[in-house]
């Protein structure tokens, strides 16, 4: 993503349009120590996020560790205790320790228009997810939460379309982190009709209308992965 947010500009003047934010929100969204700092300086909801171990608040129990800045590493360490992270924090490079906070986990996909604010937005609850990912995804409604993500989208210089990860608790949202990718079950946003990548063509180029197939009744995606030996 760093790549092509970097040179978006470079290719832009070849007529190649990469989908993908501009270099500084790319660079904020991956480092999840300057994310957690920005949402706070801007009063958004987020889980409480420390270096180190000794820069902890002792009011909270319950930690989860992770890395700070994006890498193919999907390792993650949640619901830990104080005495866990000291041996568990070894096996991460550069990590942050955040607060663990209990509740049911969502993604939030975003189509953004060219005035960097959403043209669409639905929410996708994290059935079940394995190393990171969500291989059972269920779309929900919630009008609220769709208010308070577009006031989040205007602090930010979003294209095409990005992801929001978030935990509901008490009827309230808490930002974990932002993709801003299209993510691995984002597909079912897309089927239900956030048209995404239809909107991004749209405005870049000049072509005939392509209909996208959509199934507006559509609820559930379920992943399926066929492991194959050879």
């Amino acid at each position: 993503l760093a790549f092509w947010a970097k040179y978006k500009k470079k290719f832009n003047n070849y007529k190649i349009f990469p989908m993908i934010s501009d270099y500084e929100t790319v660079s904020l969204c991956q480092d999840k120590w300057k994310f957690f700092n920005f949402l706070k300086k801007n009063n958004i909801k987020t889980p409480e996020t420390f270096l180190s171990i000794k820069s902890i608040n002792k009011k909270i129990k319950i930690f989860i560790i992770k890395e700070r800045k994006v890498t193919n590493s999907r390792k993650i360490y949640p619901n830990l205790r104080l005495s866990d992270l000291q041996y568990k924090i070894k096996f991460f490079k550069n990590p942050i320790i955040q607060e663990f906070i209990p509740g049911e986990e969502i993604s939030i996909d975003c189509s953004i228009a060219k005035n960097y604010l959403p043209k669409k937005i639905m929410l996708r609850r994290r059935d079940k997810i394995f190393m990171g990912e969500s291989e059972q995804t269920t779309l929900f409604s919630n009008n609220r939460f769709i208010s308070e993500i577009k006031k989040i989208c205007k602090l930010f210089k979003f294209s095409g379309h990005i992801m929001f990860q978030a935990i509901v608790r008490n009827k309230k949202i808490s930002i974990l982190e932002c993709n801003p990718r299209i993510g691995g079950a984002s597909v079912a946003s897309i089927y239900k009709g956030l048209n995404s990548l239809e909107n991004f063509i749209d405005s870049n180029f000049k072509l005939k209308k392509k209909k996208y197939y959509t199934n507006k009744n559509f609820k559930k995606l379920i992943i399926y992965k066929n492991v194959k030996f050879i």
